[in-house]
This record gives structure tokens, C-alpha cells and sequence, in this order.
């Protein structure tokens, strides 16, 4: 590590000691409360006290693209544990906004059009050692859709440079329907397993590395060239091909690139553009192995699955079925959902798939449907799939503001039943109580919840 990165990157490094902040800050006056609500020290889970949260590490902050320390990255000397450490987040620092590195990057990404997106600091610090000074990393999460978006104001393309194992290849294609939502043009670049950026650089040079990041390919034309190699010989496989490409065609937010692609993967599967189309449409886009042993059976399989996908959602409670149905249409309308006491909605199938729905719409937007349908970890149980896949297909759904009305409504219906059942807690309250002053607290309470319904109600009349 060069002495002009270290300035560049403010880099530090935290002593070994558990209070040497901590004795800083008391010097210099500062609350221990502030300090502990931005992450950099701790509270002792026995006595009274505090202690440093980066001890014996090698600190890196954490910027925001003016150059505002927004929190800390400490990688750990030695075998201490865990080996990477971020801040905690804070009204400041969310990890799912804040790309480490953007700031420092910002100038050579204007020049060259591109960002550079690796897993690590260092793997970062090596970039800019070759030269390569558009390279930004999360930190320590996914790509989400704010990261997205954030890299769409600055560049039109970017580049995956992942590890070559099958951890990196799967880590590219989670990013890619995220990034691919927000119109970027993507490449992925892999390293030679074993590698990664700062030991590939030390055995073979900056041309090695500037060559492994020059030589990326875009990632779908990638990954549809694989899907068709598995889809030679029969229609069954060529029909697989396409359903595990579908969420990933669906996620292109441009319509003509999406109909370019939709034309050129109907030539080489030979499958009517029409029918990838419809697939697209209806969000029939899930991974999934055939393992049953004759066409007939499969069919009545499928058929199952499907009714019984169609009974679930018809008798899901209609507030929380018009919920997930417009949220699988408009990821844009989460923020409306902060209005939302999950404690509302009745346990079941139906609650966890709005919950994941919702933080899969936050993370990764328009993308967020398919994320979840294509996920390799946490997959959503079958049943939940199955009413993702049948609630995405439902009609009327087009219009945005029709679908933003319907947020509303079906919100306000929830927590008007929630208060229902609390005022039938506080009316069977009400009539044991014998006490004066809980008499009027009970009294006022239920005034309050009389007045929030009638709020609500005349709230629903108008959308």
C-alpha cells in the first residue's frame, strides 16, 4: 500500500487496546452517547462503561460522494474475528446506499463512462495500484437498487470484477437484474481462481490485471450463451433455458433492449417471440428442475401447483392480497409501506411474502420480484413462490396511480381492523374497571381509537 493511497483513502489504523478512543474522546470533551450512536464505540453488556469497537485493525472510512465520513470499514490484523467490521448504521451510514470508494472514483468515471465494482477494500486499493481509479465496493452487502441508481448518475456501464469460483459467478448474476433495472449496460471480468485482485497483481503485473478488467463481457449475452449450451437437444431443456433467462430479460428497464434480446433468444431457442413474451408478462420466469418421470405427469403437476396457488391467493385477507399484487407491479411504491405496523396483518404465508416482498423492493426495486424468485439463499418456500408468481399476473394493475390508491386502502383497512380488536380489548377492560383514573385513561384511549377510524375512513372515501 503506497503512501499517496493511504492520504487518498484517509486510511488509519485502530491500536489494540479497548479504550484508547474512548480515553480520546473523554479528553476532547466529546459524549460517549454521540460516539455510540455512530458506531465507533460500544457499550459494556456488564457495568457501566464504554469500549472501542475497532481495536487492532486497519480502519477505512466510509464516505459519501462529497467526501462526508458517513462510518468506518476495519479489516482485522491477524486471526481476530470477524474479519471485516463496518460501522453499524446510523442516521448517517446505510450500507445499502453508500459505496465505499465513490467519492475518490467519481473523476476517472466521468472520463472513462464506467464503474468498476469489486467485493473488498483492498480488492479496491489494488485497482487504483494498476491505475484502474473507477473501482468502488459496497460494504459488506449486496448491490442493491439504491447502489444502482446512485452508479446510473455517473455512468451508462459497469464492470463485475468478481472471483472466478462459483461464489463470485453467483454473486454477478444476483447483481445483475438489479443493475440491469436501473437501464446499466453490464460486463463481468473474473479473476483466475485463486486470485483476487492485489495477489494477481503482485504475481503478474498491472497489464495482467488492466487485461482481466478490459477483456469483461457483457454478463447476460454470458449468461444466455450458457443457458443455450444446456438447452441443446430438446425442447424441454430449450423451454428451462428460457424461463431461467426470463427474470433477467424482465428486469431491463429500456423497452427496446428488452425486445432486442427477447428477438435474438426466440431465434436461437427456436421459441415464438410471442410465448417469451407472454413468460415475461407473467412473471413465469423461476428456475426449476424437471424430476418427474413423463410430459403427462408434469402437466398435472404443474396444474396442481397452480390451483392450488389460485385457491391460496383467493383466500388470502383481499388487503393484504392487493398489497403484495401492487407491490410486485410497482416497486416504486415501498416508501408508501413505511405506514404499515406489520403487526397489522395476520400471520401466514400471505404476511411473509410482504415482508420479504417489501425488502426485496427496498433493496433492489424493480428487480425485487425477480431477486426473490431467483434467490440461492433464503429461497422463498414453495407456497410462497407459488403466490408471488399468481398475485405478479394479476390484471388491472397497470396504472401507477390506480396502484398507489390501492396501497392506501388496503393500508388503512388493516389498521382499522388492528384498532377494532384493540377497542374490543379496552371495551371488555372498561367494564371490570373500577378505578377513576384508569376509568378516563380507558375512555380517552378509545376516543382516540374512535377518532383514528373515522380519520381513516374518510381518508378512503377520497382516493
Amino acid at each position: 500500500m503506497t503512501e499517496d493511497l493511504v492520504d487518498r483513502f484517509q486510511i488509519g489504523f485502530a491500536p489494540a487496546g479497548w479504550d484508547g478512543l474512548v480515553s480520546h474522546l473523554r479528553r476532547a470533551s466529546v459524549p460517549l452517547a454521540d460516539a455510540e450512536a455512530a458506531g465507533l464505540v460500544a457499550r459494556r453488556q456488564t457495568g457501566d462503561g464504554h469500549y472501542d469497537r475497532f481495536r487492532s485493525r486497519v480502519v477505512f472510512p466510509i464516505t459519501d460522494p462529497s467526501g462526508q465520513i458517513a462510518g468506518f470499514g476495519g479489516r482485522a490484523m491477524g486471526d481476530d474475528t470477524p474479519k471485516y467490521l463496518n460501522s453499524p448504521e446510523s442516521p448517517v451510514y446505510k450500507k445499502s446506499r453508500v459505496l465505499f470508494g465513490l467519492a475518490q472514483a467519481l473523476d476517472a468515471i466521468r472520463q472513462s463512462g464506467r464503474v468498476i465494482v469489486v467485493e473488498g477494500y483492498f480488492d479496491l486499493l489494488a485497482l487504483h495500484r494498476a491505475g484502474l481509479h473507477e473501482a468502488v465496493a459496497p460494504c459488506g452487502t449486496a448491490l442493491t437498487q439504491t447502489h444502482a441508481h446512485r452508479i446510473r448518475r455517473y455512468a451508462e456501464e459497469v464492470v463485475l470484477l468478481f472471483d472466478g469460483d462459483a461464489a463470485g459467478q453467483a454473486a454477478s448474476e444476483r447483481a445483475l437484474p438489479v443493475l440491469l433495472a436501473e437501464g446499466l449496460r453490464v460486463r463481468a471480468a473474473f479473476l483466475p481462481l485463486g486470485d483476487d485482485p492485489d495477489t494477481l497483481l503482485a504475481k503478474s503485473g498491472v497489464a495482467a490485471l488492466r487485461s482481466c478488467v478490459d477483456s469483461a463481457v457483457p454478463l447476460l449475452d454470458h449468461l444466455i450463451e450458457r443457458a443455450l449450451k444446456d438447452a441443446a437437444g430438446h425442447a424441454w431443456a430449450a423451454a428451462d433455458a428460457a424461463r431461467s433467462l426470463a427474470p433477467y430479460l424482465r428486469a431491463i428497464g429500456d423497452p427496446v433492449e428488452r425486445a432486442a434480446y427477447v428477438r435474438q433468444l426466440s431465434s436461437q431457442l427456436e421459441i415464438p417471440p410471442a410465448a417469451l413474451d407472454e413468460a415475461l408478462r407473467q412473471g413465469a420466469g423461476t428456475a426449476h428442475a424437471v424430476s418427474t418421470p413423463s410430459p403427462a405427469r408434469a402437466g398435472a403437476t404443474a396444474r396442481g401447483v397452480e390451483a392450488a396457488a389460485g385457491r391460496a391467493a383467493r383466500e388470502l385477507e383481499p388487503a393484504v392480497r392487493g398489497l403484495v399484487a401492487a407491490l410486485a407491479a410497482h416497486a416504486d411504491l415501498a416508501p408508501l409501506f413505511d405506514e404499515l405496523d406489520p403487526a397489522w396483518v395476520a400471520p401466514g404465508p400471505g404476511r411473509d411474502l410482504l415482508l420479504r416482498l417489501l425488502d426485496a423492493s427496498r433493496a433492489h426495486g424493480r428487480a425485487g420480484v425477480a431477486t426473490l424468485l431467483t434467490a440461492d439463499s433464503e429461497p422463498l418456500p414453495e407456497d410462497q413462490r407459488s403466490l408471488l408468481l399468481q398475485l405478479s399476473a394479476e390484471p388491472g394493475l397497470d396504472d401507477p396511480r390506480a396502484a398507489r390508491r390501492s396501497v392506501s386502502d388496503c393500508i388503512a383497512t388493516l389498521e382499522i381492523a388492528a384498532l377494532d380488536r384493540q377497542k374490543q380489548q379496552l371495551d371488555a377492560r372498561l367494564k371490570s374497571c373500577t378505578d377513576v383514573a384508569q376509568l378516563d385513561a380507558l375512555t380517552l384511549e378509545i376516543q382516540r381509537i374512535v377518532t383514528r377510524k373515522h380519520e381513516l375512513r374518510k381518508s378512503q372515501s377520497h382516493l
